[in-house]
């Protein structure tokens, strides 16, 4: 699995020998300090509740979470303010 993250543009997953866009989400950004590593924390979570042997449709379930952690990652100042417990995330 290769991901590339481009902030607002979304996210390019090559997997399995596909190629797979994400769009971005539209959220009010005020400090992107700690966005990729929001994105990171939820892409493990996710692939550690499945493993890398997902079917496509669980490997969409796993960017949206880390897209939504990403995303909530830079609604506040500082890098630790607005991460996202898993209730949020729900």
């Amino acid at each position: 699995m290769l991901l590339v993250t481009k902030g607002a543009e979304g996210v390019v997953v090559c997997y399995r020998g596909q190629v797979h866009h994400f769009a971005g989400m539209s959220v009010n950004c005020v400090d992107s300090t700690g966005a990729g590593d929001a994105f990171v924390a939820g892409l493990l979570t996710g692939l550690s509740s499945t493993g890398l042997s997902t079917d496509e449709r669980e490997m969409r379930r796993i960017i949206d979470l880390a897209q939504r952690c990403g995303a909530l990652a830079v609604t506040a100042k500082g890098a630790m303010t607005a991460l996202p417990c898993r209730q949020e995330l729900e």
